[in-house]
C-alpha cells in the first residue's frame, strides 16, 4: 500500500474555536522552555560522551594513586573523590579525572571505589596524545552512560508529544481538517479514519519503556549497571517500541480505522470490529447518501462533549443508516465524509442529522 493525495476538504466547515488557540500557545510556550532545558542536558551529555568515547584513543601509562576518598551527601548520595600522579615523557602529571560523564552516585559503590582506589595503589592511567594534562583513570563506555540515556529519554519524548499537542490545536484553532490518508491496493482503495498511529504509538511505548525501566534499574541495580545489562535494557526498549507499532500496522492492514472501496466488487468495507475483527461489506448501491451525524454526550465529570459521526444513509427504509468513525472536531469528520461523497458519487454537500 502507499499513501497519497492526502488533503480532502469540505466546503462548509466548523468556525474555528478560540479556546483551541488559548490551548495551542499555553502548550507551545511550555514546550518551547521544557525542550529548552531538555536541549541543555542533552547538549551537557552528549558533550560528556562524546569525550569519553574518545578516551578509547588515549594512550596509557603507569600511575599511583596520590588520594581517595568518599564524600557523602544526602540521603544515599555519595561522591568519589580521587587524585592520581603519572609521567609522559619524562614529565610529571597530576589528574583527578576517573572518567567523562556520568558515575553511579550509590554510596555502596562509591565507598567501594574508594577502597579499592586506595592512596599508593598502581594503576594505569590514560591521557591524551595530543595534551597529557588530559587523563581518566577508566576509558570507554560503561552502563552508567546507557543509563543517562535512558533517564534523558522518556524527558526528550515529552518534549515531542508537546509539540504535537500544541501544532494540533494550532490546527484546531484555524478550523482545518486533518490530513486524510488515502491507501490504495490494486482494486481496493481505503480512507484512514485518523485512528491510531504506528510512529505515535512506537515512541509512547518507548517512552512507558524507558520511563519504568529507569527506576526499575535505578531500584534494582542502584546506578551500578554494567555495560551488558544496559545493553540488555535498551534492546528491550527498542523492542518495545517497533513492537507496538509493528502492532498498529498490523491492525491497519486488518482494516481496522478504516473505510475501504472495492470498485470492483461494488461494495464498501467498513471499519473492523474490534472484538471479532471483522469487516461488514456494505454494497455501494445500498448506500443513499453521506453526511456527518452530530451528538452530545455527558462524561463521567457531568460535562458536555460534542461528537461528531460519519453516517452511511441507507437506500431502503427498512435497513438502519450506519455510523462510522467518531470525531470530536466536526472539520475531521466532513474531510472523511467529503472523501466518500466524491467517490461514491454524491457530490460533496454537507448535512447534518
Amino acid at each position: 500500500m502507499k499513501a497519497d493525495e492526502p488533503v480532502v476538504t469540505s466546503k462548509r466547515s466548523a468556525k474555528p474555536r478560540s479556546g483551541f488557540w488559548v490551548d495551542a500557545w499555553v502548550v507551545l510556550a511550555f514546550a518551547s522552555v521544557w525542550s529548552a532545558m531538555i536541549l541543555f542536558f542533552c547538549a551537557l551529555f552528549g558533550r560528556d560522551l562524546a569525550r569519553q568515547i574518545r578516551t578509547m584513543d588515549f594512550a596509557s601509562v603507569p600511575g599511583e594513586i596520590v588520594e581517595s576518598s568518599a564524600v557523602d551527601g544526602d540521603e544515599d548520595s555519595s561522591s568519589l573523590v580521587v587524585r592520581y600522579k603519572y609521567t609522559v615523557s619524562g614529565r610529571a602529571y597530576f589528574g583527578d579525572k576517573v572518567r567523562f560523564g556520568a558515575m553511579s552516585g550509590d554510596r555502596s559503590w562509591t565507598h567501594g571505589m574508594a577502597a579499592v582506589l586506595q592512596a599508593g595503589t598502581d594503576v594505569p592511567i590514560h591521557y591524551d596524545r595530543a595534551d597529557p594534562t588530559i587523563s581518566v583513570l577508566y576509558v570507554g563506555l560503561d552502563g552508567v552512560d546507557l543509563l543517562a540515556l535512558q533517564a534523558l529519554t522518556p524527558f526528550a519524548l515529552v518534549a515531542v508529544f508537546l509539540w504535537a499537542w500544541g501544532f494540533e490545536n494550532v490546527r484546531k484553532g484555524r478550523g482545518r481538517p486533518a490530513r486524510v490518508r488515502i491507501l490504495r491496493e490494486m482494486d481496493l482503495e481505503s480512507i484512514d479514519l485518523g485512528g491510531l498511529r504506528p510512529g505515535a504509538v512506537g515512541l509512547l511505548a518507548t517512552f512507558v519503556a524507558a520511563f519504568a525501566g529507569t527506576f526499575v534499574v535505578g531500584f534494582l541495580l542502584k546506578g551500578t549497571a554494567t555495560l551488558a545489562p544496559m545493553v540488555l535494557v535498551w534492546s528491550t526498549i527498542i523492542l518495545v517500541g517497533f513492537g507496538a507499532a509493528g502492532w498498529v500496522r498490523v491492525r491497519i492492514r486488518r482494516g481496522h480505522g478504516q473505510i475501504t472501496i472495492d470498485a470492483h466488487g461494488r461494495r464498501l468495507l467498513l471499519p473492523a470490529d474490534r472484538k471479532t475483527g471483522r469487516r461488514e461489506a456494505v454494497g455501494i448501491g445500498d448506500i443513499a447518501g453521506v453526511n456527518v451525524a452530530s451528538e452530545t454526550r455527558v462524561d463521567g465529570e457531568g460535562d458536555e462533549r460534542l461528537l461528531y459521526r460519519v453516517r452511511l444513509l441507507s437506500a431502503h427504509p427498512e435497513s438502519p443508516h450506519r455510523d462510522v468513525g467518531e470525531w470530536g472536531f466536526k472539520p475531521d469528520a466532513e474531510a472523511v465524509a467529503g472523501w466518500l461523497r466524491g467517490r461514491l458519487g454524491f457530490g460533496d454537500e454537507n448535512s447534518d442529522a
